[in-house]
């Protein structure tokens, strides 16, 4: 454990994350919608600028107005509004693909990509906080902030202590079996806790098995979002997704396991809860 050095910037960047997500938190609400979506925005920025560093030229404002359009297509008309938007994103992407030649096959693919990732799980990140069900809306924006982080910290901890054996080196030499376990370890616990302290002041909380279902299964969502972007950073030959966030890198280097977790938060709200 001693070999674990974090920079002062990092842990800067890192205060400024709880401050926000607190924020977010506290106002809930189409504030806590506009924080959220400001997020999604640059986790876009970050992806379409790692493609456009590769050599690949996505069409950078379909991607973008598809992913604006979507916020109020879901408030308005819900899931069946958020389809349409990408239906009609895809429809204009393949308009380009078959009447323009500035771009080729690979830039029109990738740009299909986009919609699957980052834009899908990003706009979950901001679905939840726009949920139509306000009864408990405040609990599940914590739950979006708190587990990846628990389950990234976690996993650096266990892996810093006892991660000899890789997970997928091919994708993230610095990811091991060890770190791997931790991450479950973590989004248990910080499930398990939040759950307690929550049911402890309100009466009617959600029972507490649900908190350490979403926490258990962030354990894998949020690795799943780390490996994701690691691998699109691997393909497009970069380090981090961006510099404008002192010893984190890019918002997407940030989110990357957010923004997956989310996805399992809004199916465990639209379909279990």
């Amino acid at each position: 454990m001693a070999g674990i050095k974090i920079s002062a910037a990092r842990i800067i960047t890192a205060i400024v994350y709880v401050l926000i997500a607190a924020a977010v938190v506290y106002m809930g609400g189409y504030g806590a919608v506009a924080v959220c979506f400001v997020i999604a925005s640059f986790v876009l920025f970050d992806a379409v600028e790692a493609l456009r560093k590769a050599g690949i030229k996505p069409l950078r404002i379909t991607a973008y107005v598809s992913a604006a359009f979507a916020v109020p297509a879901y408030i308005f008309l819900g899931l069946s509004g958020v389809f349409c938007v990408f239906a009609l994103g895809v429809i204009v992407t393949l308009c380009v693909a078959v009447f323009s030649r500035k771009r080729n096959f690979t830039d029109i693919v990738f740009t299909l990509f986009l919609y699957m990732y980052p834009i899908l799980p990003s706009l979950m990140f901001v679905f939840i906080p726009a949920h139509a069900s306000q009864e408990y809306n405040r609990i599940f924006i914590l739950m979006m902030f708190l587990l990846p982080s628990a389950c990234d910290v976690f996993a650096l901890l266990a892996g810093m202590a006892w991660g000899k054996r890789k997970l997928c080196p091919a994708i993230s030499p610095k990811k091991t079996v060890a770190g791997c376990i931790g991450a479950f370890v973590g989004g248990t616990l910080a499930g398990l806790v939040a759950g307690l302290i929550i049911g402890a002041f309100f009466t009617d909380a959600i029972p507490l098995y649900h908190y350490v279902l979403l926490g258990f299964a962030s354990g894998f969502f949020s690795q799943v979002g780390d490996l994701s972007a690691s691998m699109l950073k691997r393909f497009c030959g970069i380090k981090d997704f961006g510099k404008y966030l002192p010893g984190h890198g890019g918002m997407l280097d940030r989110f990357d396991s957010s923004i997956v977790v989310a996805v399992w938060i809004f199916f465990y709200m639209e379909i279990i809860l």
